[in-house]
């Protein structure tokens, strides 16, 4: 849910809409605005992609990192 309601997807939804709506209205024809949405569209999966790895990153180098400390031994 986390996802849906970030800022990367919102800020891509009104970009997809605004282009639409410029679409719909004849302000820019629908050749130049299909590969705007699509534009939009591979830069929000790269961003979240992005998003993704930097928290597995960070999830893979805590796991890491407890394995490798010592156990004390009483």
């Amino acid at each position: 849910m986390s996802k849906i309601l970030s800022r990367k997807f919102i800020l891509s939804l009104g970009a997809i809409v605004s282009v639409i709506v410029s679409a719909a209205n004849g302000s820019v024809q629908w050749s130049a605005a299909l590969p705007s949405i699509a534009a939009i569209a591979v830069g929000y999966c790269v961003a979240q992609g992005w998003v993704d790895g930097k928290a597995l990153e960070g999830q893979i180098q805590s796991i890491a990192s407890a394995e490798q400390e010592p156990e004390k031994s009483e």
